[in-house]
């Protein structure tokens, strides 16, 4: 069993996430923080099964667990609220600082959602922040959430570490994912576009480091183009962009939590 000051930590934008390296979450029993409460646009929030399935799985909850609303980390980044996340990363931060050669885990930035790349940001920080102590932390890895995990980044980042599922393991992801009622349906639609092997393997990677001035694989972003389709129909009132918003709000967190922008 791994004990709960060694254990490594992760931390995922949404609840659901950690499904996707769910083998890896079995095997390590991390310490997992999560952003929001999974709660979308206007629907109803999802962490309580998350919280379920980590602790039955041997996992710790970390000192945050769904802090925001979905909708709460769309208005934080167009109003540039920075002060909401300080306390958060500092948390995470002292989480990393617990033991000595921490490993921690989380979202990659990729460019498609909003919350997932913040969520990168406020990692990173807190890493840079840990490593300032004696107890540094070891690794900074990072997993992919959208197409072929293989390819991460296109294909740019080579993996870090593979982790690949016997039949059993295999299995026991699939059930975890299908008593998740609300990702029930994108389950089924990937297992009818690529199979069981998509989820027969893990792929972790070395997150890019520091400011994340470079952090999508193309510009613009999905969610800027997206976001402009939305606007376009009515849906939203306005575009989160990657320079406009999204840059400038990772540098002044690391500014203010001590850190070069």
């Amino acid at each position: 069993m791994v004990e709960t000051l060694s254990a490594p930590v992760l931390v995922i934008a949404h609840p659901g996430h950690e499904l996707r390296i769910w083998e890896w979450v079995t095997l390590n029993r991390p310490v997992v923080f999560i952003l929001t409460d999974g709660s979308g646009g206007e629907g109803e929030a999802r962490i309580g099964y998350s919280k379920q399935i980590l602790l039955q799985a041997g996992a710790t909850l970390g000192s945050w667990c769904g802090v925001f609303a979905d909708r709460e980390v769309y208005d934080l980044i167009l109003q540039n609220e920075v002060g909401r996340l300080v306390p958060l990363v500092r948390e995470l931060a002292a989480e990393l600082q617990r033991h000595p050669g921490r490993l921690v885990l989380g979202d990659l930035a990729e460019g498609y959602n909003t919350a997932h790349d913040l969520c990168r940001a406020m990692i990173n920080v807190a890493v840079d922040l840990a490593r300032q102590a004696p107890s540094m932390v070891s690794r900074n890895l990072a997993f992919p959430l959208m197409g072929d995990p293989a390819m991460a980044w296109e294909g740019r980042l080579p993996p870090a570490e593979v982790i690949r599922l016997e039949e059993k393991g295999l299995e026991a992801k699939l059930e975890a994912a299908r008593g998740y009622g609300a990702l029930r349906d994108e389950l089924e639609a990937a297992l009818k576009a690529t199979g069981k092997a998509s989820f027969a393997t893990e792929y972790l990677f070395d997150a890019p480091a520091g400011s994340l001035r470079d952090a999508v694989p193309e510009e613009p972003p999905f969610y800027e183009t997206f976001g402009g389709k939305r606007v376009a129909e009515g849906s939203y009132q306005n575009i989160i962009r990657y320079r406009e918003h999204m840059l400038p709000l990772f540098s002044r967190l690391r500014v203010a939590c001590g850190l070069e922008a």
